[in-house]
Order: structure tokens, then C-alpha cells, then sequence
């Protein structure tokens, strides 16, 4: 899935707002990955996923787990470190 503002999603502007506000919050996103998840689950029968989250998807799929851990099989979070620098490897 895309988040909100992000990726092939609608977003209110290609680089969201210019006085510093996030393009979505968190809860925003983790209610959607909620949607997902329920989606899947109705579609396949299975109770539990697997989540992989990228970059700033890492920290919403496991703030995601934190809240229905009971809906999470596996997480994998891939680069989500923020203010590394710039030789670290990924």
C-alpha cells in the first residue's frame, strides 16, 4: 500500500505543505494499515501478516505491531534509520 501523500496515493500537493507540516500523521497511516490488514485477512482467511515497512513505513508498520501484535506474524523493517550519515550502509 501507499500512505497517504505518498508514492501512487492522492496527495493535497506533490511536496505537501511548505510551513512544515507533515504530508499525514502516524495515526492516519496506521489506521489505514489497519484497513489493509483487515482486508487481506476477510480476503484470505489468514489471521495473522506479514508487514515490511521502507524508510518512514518501517516506523508506521511497527508502531502498526505495537498496537495489534496480535495481527502480525512477521515484521521487517528496511531502512528507517533517520539522521545517519552519509556512509552509513543500508
Amino acid at each position: 500500500m501507499d500512505a497517504r501523500g505518498y508514492g501512487g496515493s492522492s496527495r493535497g500537493g506533490q511536496d505537501g505543505s511548505q510551513d512544515g507540516q507533515p504530508l499525514v500523521r502516524s495515526d492516519a497511516v496506521v489506521r489505514d494499515i489497519a484497513a489493509v490488514v483487515d482486508a487481506i485477512q476477510a480476503r484470505t482467511g489468514v489471521s495473522k501478516v506479514a508487514l515490511l515497512g521502507w524508510a518512514t513505513g518501517g516506523h508506521w508498520a511497527g508502531m502498526y505491531s505495537s498496537r495489534n501484535p496480535d495481527d502480525v506474524s512477521h515484521l521487517l523493517i528496511y531502512n528507517s534509520l533517520y539522521g545517519a550519515h552519509s556512509g552509513h550502509k543500508n
